[in-house]
């Protein structure tokens, strides 16, 4: 926990003692090994042939806390007609050291069958305990990809020529918490005399690799890749530069400045066999500013035609959570719960989850877990929502720190009550004596069963309230409690994009049994469907809570280690303490 400390200039500053947040995070490098673009399924099948099946993608599952379904973490680019493709998507998952024989994750391989990437099948998956694959090592694990087929209608079609597919490489690392990256531009100069006529233009790109931790160069795939580039056209008449990149440097070399790194230069026309790589250092890229790396040719000897240079490498901060709560930062808060009609829905969630005649609902569970896990950082005024289906007014309220939960469960069943007098219950006020909403069965008789709620209102009414404190050191950290029955995702997409551009961080927390998958879709890495628009950074995370019962039941199925409540904490945290430095470093760079 955070612990405020008076100095004598009458200032306070926060410092972090034990921060309630994940502490081990673990890099997981992919690649594909024997790829068969020959392997097909079924004469009868046009799509599933070898003709179309032009290039390969792999996406990483796993089961986060609370969760007994597999969730999808992340999905590598796509890469097109290589026997061996490596993967420069980072891989990372963030967990306790002690929860890594709890963890299950589960990488499919896909089929693309379009040079857009429009359609795909899935091949065949691999699963593999997480500390498993940190217990491997720099050797990794080469694991056989089982291939899947799929089952068709018509029982005459008869499958030819099933071959194993291929086999899967993983190496995972331990990063280390390192609090600066590298600001680096590579470019291309050609190093032969100039020529007097006109040379012919090439599309160039570069990958970086780093050397295993333990310096083995005979075990497969001894380099791990890090970044590959966009592409720039190289005449060699004059020095072309790619865009600038920022790397952590723990992703660079973990820290080990003497760590080996390899360039290796690549021909777009000529994917498979790079026209030279150079070996250098960190250490040598940021003392020697202007470095110039002479390409080598995959036969020993230097290439007379273009060499690497680096006109730019410098170390930039990247100050943790707690260095902008010492700096004055405020963490404010801001609740939002869903009183829409599918949350009476019994037949989706077994029980009416508002329903509080019957004891604490879970949404109570969930408020209760929530803001006991902010109130000792957070600070000021909270605002609370209630929103719901399009005829449900929305109602709003205001309450300061003081008595904080009870006030925000005080607002819960006020809102509560307008919710169910909107919806036709014959809802009756407050009981002075039991305090609880004396709400009649004939609420849940009521109340459709196929309404579902509206998210893009209430996260426009954010965007307004935080767009007016935009000048102010703050930092809102929004709680949406739904039961994931969404109607409007395309429409709260275009709010998120602007939501990323302001100091928010949107933690969706899920209850009931219903499907979250419209919430994971809002979580994940995403396009605007219609104007194809990315958000500048990511903001929103999802916690598969369900109800008290059914999480602290889920912790244990999956044989965590960490106690429930600590869990809960940490999936708060973490990916605050990735989100809130990344709106400083974009929006705040003077701090």
């Amino acid at each position: 926990m955070s612990t405020m400390v008076s100095h004598g200039d009458g200032q306070a500053e926060v410092y972090q003692q034990t921060w309630p947040a994940y502490e081990t995070t673990v890099e997981i490098f992919v690649a594909l090994r024997n790829v068969d673009y020959h392997f097909s399924v079924s004469d009868s099948c046009p799509v599933k042939t070898s003709r179309n099946t032009i290039a390969r993608k792999v996406v990483a599952y796993l089961k986060p806390p609370g969760s007994l379904e597999w969730v999808e973490k992340c999905t590598t680019e796509t890469i097109f007609r290589e026997k061996s493709p490596v993967f420069s998507t980072k891989l990372c998952f963030q967990c306790e050291s002690l929860d890594a024989g709890a963890i299950l994750i589960k990488f499919e391989i896909h089929d693309v069958f379009h040079k857009e990437a429009v359609h795909s099948a899935l091949l065949g998956s691999v699963e593999v305990k997480l500390d498993t694959l940190i217990n491997a090592g720099s050797t990794g694990l080469e694991l056989q990809i089982f291939p899947l087929i799929e089952p068709y209608k018509q029982k005459t079609r008869r499958y030819r020529n099933i071959i194993q597919p291929g086999r899967l490489f993983l190496r995972a690392e331990l990063l280390k918490m390192l609090d600066y990256a590298v600001l680096l531009k590579l470019g291309l100069r050609r190093s032969s005399p100039k020529c007097f006529f006109r040379p012919p233009v090439f599309p160039y790109y570069f990958e970086i690799y780093k050397l295993n931790d333990q310096t083995l160069f005979e075990i497969p795939h001894p380099y791990t890749l890090i970044h590959r580039s966009e592409l720039i056209n190289h005449a060699g008449g004059e020095d072309d530069c790619w865009n600038y990149i920022v790397l952590p440097v723990s992703r660079i070399c973990n820290g080990d400045m003497g760590r080996v790194i390899k360039l290796e230069v690549y021909q777009a026309d000529h994917p498979n066999i790079p026209k030279g790589f150079a070996l250098t250092t960190l250490r040598k890229m940021l003392i020697e500013r202007e470095l110039v790396i002479p390409i080598s040719r995959l036969d020993g000897k230097l290439s007379n035609k273009i060499c690497l240079y680096a006109p730019l490498c410098h170390e930039v901060p990247l100050h943790p959570f707690h260095y902008y709560l010492n700096k004055g930062l405020t963490l404010r808060r801001i609740y939002a719960t869903d009183y829409s009609s599918s949350n009476w829905n019994v037949q989706l969630h077994r029980r009416p989850l508002h329903d509080i005649d019957s004891g604490r609902t879970p949404y109570e569970e969930a408020i209760i877990m929530a803001a006991g896990a902010i109130i000792d950082v957070a600070q000021g005024d909270s605002v609370f929502f209630g929103f719901g289906n399009t005829q449900m007014e929305q109602y709003i309220a205001t309450f300061s720190q003081e008595n904080h939960i009870r006030s925000l469960l005080s607002n819960y069943k006020e809102a509560l009550y307008g919710a169910q007098v909107a919806m036709g219950g014959s809802a009756q006020p407050m009981d002075n004596n039991t305090n609880r909403i004396q709400s009649a069965a004939t609420i849940n008789r009521a109340v459709g069963t196929k309404s579902m709620s509206c998210l893009t209102p209430v996260l426009n009414d954010i965007a307004s309230l935080i767009s007016l404190r935009a000048e102010s050191f703050d930092y809102h950290i929004v709680f949406i409690f739904t039961d994931g029955q969404i109607s409007d995702v395309e429409s709260s997409m275009q709010v998120i994009l602007n939501l990323a551009k302001l100091p928010v961080s949107i933690i969706l927390i899920g209850i009931g049994m219903g499907d979250l998958h419209q919430l994971l879709t809002l979580e994940r890495d995403w396009a605007h469907p219609t104007t194809g628009e990315f958000p500048c950074r990511k903001i929103v995370h999802v916690i598969h809570f369900r109800s008290l019962v059914e999480w602290d039941s889920a912790i244990k199925i999956l044989h965590y280690r960490s106690p429930p409540a600590d869990l809960f904490r940490k999936e708060i945290f973490t990916p605050l303490r990735e989100q809130l430095p990344g709106f400083m470093r974009i929006f705040r760079t003077a701090i």
